[in-house]
């Protein structure tokens, strides 16, 4: 019976010092086509530090152990539309407490005006500088790098993105947890009772 209920104990507190690790392996634009190449993996670490599973999502699918599943076959709904319109994305990103492990940026960005390419470079370099600046306890500054290069004279915008995400399992599923409830409520708030004569 000890043995059950340490492993049991152990079970729990694994599950709540685990980890989703986003990895984004790269996220690019050649700067002479229009598609986006990228390879995003998601893996889930136990103790957040064990791999026990990954999904792999690229440009032509989702990849999951040995089988690949197209974009074409995921099928939205009106209800979960529905869902997502009311859903706030901001206030769930501030509940997952996500941390920034890595993040390394090259951008090359111009355009014919050259008060515009100035305009661009230094609006897109500040963005970058502020959020590292407000957010320094969710980022780590010793991976945090990025280049912006511009380009005179010439329409062109291509960049290359890897980054590592983390996000404890405790802070996900409360996250989930409080968006559920506010969307109960909101829903219980549109209802209105409207009074029938008999």
């Amino acid at each position: 019976m000890k043995i059950l209920i340490s492993i049991f104990f152990i079970l729990i507190i694994g599950i709540f010092t685990s980890k989703f690790k986003v990895n984004t392996i790269y996220l690019e634009k050649q700067k002479n086509s229009l598609n986006i190449k990228f390879n995003i993996k998601l893996s889930f670490y136990l103790f957040g530090i064990i791999p026990i599973i990954g999904i792999q999502f690229k440009e032509d699918g989702i990849y999951f152990l040995c089988f690949k599943f197209p974009y074409k076959l995921l099928k939205i709904e009106k209800d979960s539309l529905k869902i997502l319109k009311d859903f706030s994305v901001i206030n769930f990103l501030k509940s997952l407490h996500l941390k920034l492990d890595q993040l390394n940026i090259n951008l090359k960005i111009g355009s014919e005006d050259m008060i515009l390419t100035v305009f661009s470079v230094f609006a897109i370099s500040t963005f970058l500088s502020i959020l590292s600046a407000k957010h320094r306890k969710q980022i780590n500054l010793k991976q945090y790098h990025y280049k912006i290069t511009p380009i005179y004279n010439t329409n062109i915008l291509s960049f290359q993105i890897s980054s590592k995400l983390s996000i404890k399992t405790y802070h996900l599923i409360k996250a989930f947890r409080s968006a559920s409830k506010s969307n109960k409520k909101d829903n219980q708030i549109h209802i209105k009772k409207v009074p029938v004569k008999i």
